[in-house]
């Protein structure tokens, strides 16, 4: 059982890796904009180092949320979701392989944005382990965000409905403007947001200090949200909302 699971994982992972890596929406949303992103505002920091960790978890959700809605995108358009669904391939296999292929290129976003931001600017990080699992578990949460809305949006809006959250992330998560300092009534959506807590672990990894979550209640509400998405992405896979995924 256990071998199956892992042969029907690795699988699926590398027809991921092979069939979407180098797609052009890949490449442009997942690595080009990122970066792009990443520099400017690096170089645009100069005078307030406080929000260069929020950048690097910047990159790392965009590049998260995009191989995993590129990948589940097109194969929803070429009706491949269900074609593997209704063969003998575990379904725990097919969420893990989708899982990993954004943790991949999490890791490769938050590398190519701490290389940049290294080169220009005197950050170095202070406490290893809260960035590891900041980068583990925010890349995992957004892969699952990237496959959800990659189900559940029209193939022609998805993209936008992406792009929508990824903002409202970018601003709402404590990046540029702490949390704190927010309007009262835009606060609340503050903690709603995974990006809120990834922020605030790799703040804690870079300058040991952070705003309004400390390290262990960022790494318990990822933990909490990685759950909800994980059971929700099975739900749609499973069969018990399909017919939003056929014909949604």
């Amino acid at each position: 059982m256990k071998m199956g699971f892992l042969r029907d994982t690795i699988i699926i992972l590398q027809k991921d890796l092979r069939q979407y890596y180098l797609k052009p929406p890949t490449l442009s949303w997942g690595f080009i904009t990122p970066i792009a992103i990443v520099a400017m505002l690096v170089l645009a920091a100069s005078y307030n180092w406080r929000i260069i960790s929020g950048v690097i978890a910047l990159a790392m959700m965009w590049s998260s949320t995009t191989m995993s809605q590129v990948a589940m995108g097109i194969e929803r358009k070429a009706r491949s979701i269900e074609k593997l669904l209704y063969t003998p391939i575990n379904l725990a296999s097919l969420v893990t392989a989708k899982v990993l292929s954004g943790l991949i290129f999490g890791f490769i976003g938050a590398g190519i944005a701490s290389v940049i931001a290294s080169v220009l600017t005197p950050i170095h990080v202070i406490h290893v382990l809260p960035l590891i699992i900041a980068i583990i578990l925010g890349s995992i949460v957004f892969s699952l965000i990237g496959s959800i809305i990659a189900l559940l949006a029209s193939i022609e809006n998805s993209m936008v409905v992406m792009n929508i959250l990824r903002f409202t992330m970018m601003f709402l998560s404590g990046i540029f403007i702490p949390v704190f300092m927010l309007p009262w009534f835009l606060q609340p959506v503050s903690y709603v947001l995974p990006l809120t807590y990834v922020v605030e672990l790799m703040r804690y990894s870079f300058y040991g200090i952070y705003d309004v979550v400390n390290p262990v209640t960022s790494i318990v509400a990822l933990i909490i949200i990685l759950i909800f998405y994980t059971v929700y992405l099975w739900l749609l896979l499973s069969g018990r909302t399909m017919e939003k995924i056929i014909f949604g």
